[in-house]
């Protein structure tokens, strides 16, 4: 875990550190958590002058679901909008590097489904649908699959 003791060494090398905060899934559905840290991300670059930041050299780190966060960030591609009017939503989301412990290995239903019992309907919740319809609609990752996550979000 996070802590003052994991932090200091990190700003005695002259490391900034960040810490962001996200929805959780009984709040909001997958992939809100993605999109809060991403913005996250974003909002860190857009003040990089103001705050001393290099906004080339940005990592995550974390563990249980900030791990998978930060995993998910590294390997995904940019969501950058050079076209918006948001100032903030035009920086970049990608990662130098990360460095995690106790990653998920997917966040997709289709594999979550396959290796995990689903008596209590918690992975439909996690998704924002029922089980029989994790199998139904675009394949996730693809960008029919991001417009209607970017739909649902309101973006």
């Amino acid at each position: 875990t996070a802590g003052k003791g994991n932090i200091d060494p990190l700003l005695e090398e002259g490391i900034s550190v960040a810490a962001i905060h996200y929805r959780f899934s009984q709040h909001a559905p997958f992939p809100a958590q993605m999109l809060d840290s991403a913005r996250a991300i974003q909002f860190l670059r857009s003040k990089a002058k103001e705050w001393n930041l290099d906004p080339t050299k940005v990592a995550a780190t974390g563990g249980s679901a900030g791990a998978g966060i930060s995993l998910w960030l590294g390997y995904h591609d940019d969501l950058a909008d050079p076209r918006s009017d948001d100032p903030v939503a035009r920086q970049s989301t990608r990662l130098t590097c990360m460095a995690v412990f106790g990653a998920q290995s997917t966040y997709d239903p289709r594999e979550i489904k396959k290796v995990a019992s689903d008596d209590g309907g918690f992975f439909g919740n996690l998704f924002d649908g029922e089980n029989d319809e994790v199998d139904k609609g675009p394949k996730m990752g693809t960008s029919e699959w991001w417009d209607k996550q970017h739909e649902k979000m309101g973006r």
